[in-house]
């Protein structure tokens, strides 16, 4: 059970940074070339 729970805090984590990442890309121009780059 605890590792499925950590694994699942992780997977949240993931999650959490890739919203926090296009977040902070919208806000920089650098940002969105790199992500158009991608």
């Amino acid at each position: 059970i605890t590792v499925k729970y950590r694994n699942l805090k992780k997977t949240l984590n993931q999650q959490q940074k890739k919203k926090l990442m296009k977040k902070t890309n919208k806000g920089i121009s650098h940002g969105k070339t790199l992500h158009k780059i991608k």
